[in-house]
């Protein structure tokens, strides 16, 4: 399975996080042979403008703002964000800037159903802080209205996706279909850049987990216990010779180099820590799954994972 990788959407607002995206994106970009576009977003009306900047009064504002004026801040605003982030590029990339109204999540989203095969790549400053301001504002928003590949990078935490080898790409695989897809993408870009691609299959450490996870009742768990040990480990063996083997299918085995990985436990946890053990890392990985073990593995792990991790994560949907 192959995604074409067509245009680099990079919001950016003059702020260090967002040209962080940016350096990242122009790279992917050179690697994969994309176009790049810079978008700056900017509300629709002075009024809406104020309320998102958490002032009261907006409309007082807006009656007194010229559409003229309101304009010129606009324009003024987007220069800067543009100057300031084609001031870290390198060059070699097409790079558009784009200026769209309206909501920053809800603009985005709705511009990348109109380019080619895109990819959104979005900044943030660093794991846990201003979480909720940052990614849970916008970010978050972008993730959970498109349909796109999202790539949030974090501040300071840059790999280099065209560095001809080296890079791994990380990417959780379970029995969902989503996985698979996440599979499918992590196929293009390892092509594209050169990169290893770790296979992770994360399965619980015990029976238990899966009904204390999945919300299982007493019943539920007293009967857990009736697991042997080696049966479980034999259940957990299954379980990724079959995920390994339906993700690989995704691959071409020619040109991408696949490992596979098995680890016991929660699964944010393993994702975050296997990224650590690996400098340079990116996690790729869907959305959602389905179903108990399906949940347990992957289904709001994605959210978690993009809390915590110090390396770009992908989510594709």
């Amino acid at each position: 399975m192959d995604n074409a990788i067509g245009t680099i959407l990079v919001p950016v607002d003059g702020s260090e996080h967002a040209s962080a995206a940016a350096r990242y994106g122009e790279r992917l970009a050179r690697a994969a042979g994309a176009r790049m576009e810079l978008l700056h977003v900017f509300e629709d009306t002075p009024g809406m403008l104020m309320q998102r900047m958490g002032y009261t009064g907006g409309q007082a504002v807006e009656d007194r703002l010229s559409m003229e004026e309101f304009d010129r801040m606009r324009r003024e605003s987007a220069q800067r964000a543009f100057e300031h982030t084609r001031a870290v590029l390198g060059g070699g990339v097409d790079v558009v800037d784009r200026i769209l109204s309206g909501d920053p999540a809800d603009a985005v989203s709705h511009y990348a159903r109109g380019v080619d095969s895109p990819v959104i790549v979005m900044g943030r400053r660093g794991a846990g802080e201003i979480w909720e301001l940052l990614v849970g504002s916008v970010t978050e928003g972008v993730i959970h209205s498109t349909e796109y590949p999202v790539t949030v990078v974090t501040q300071g935490v840059e790999p280099q996706p065209d560095a001809g080898g080296g890079a791994v790409l990380i990417v959780p695989v379970d029995d969902s279909e989503r996985s698979l897809l996440a599979a499918g993408y992590a196929n293009t870009v390892a092509k594209a850049t050169g990169a290893v691609v770790h296979l992770l299959h994360v399965f619980p450490s015990s029976p238990r987990e899966i009904y204390a996870g999945g919300g299982g009742n007493v019943g539920e768990l007293q009967g857990a216990d009736t697991f042997s040990e080696e049966s479980f480990r034999d259940v957990a063996r299954v379980s990724a010779k079959e995920a390994f083997a339906r993700a690989r299918k995704q691959f071409d085995p020619d040109v991408v180099a696949v490992e596979e990985i098995e680890r016991p436990g929660k699964p944010a946890r393993a994702i975050i820590n296997h990224a650590r053990a690996n400098p340079g890392s990116e996690v790729i990985m869907a959305r959602h799954g389905h179903g108990r073990i399906r949940e347990f593995l992957l289904g709001s792990i994605s959210q978690r994972v993009l809390h915590a991790a110090h390396c770009p994560v992908t989510v594709v949907h």
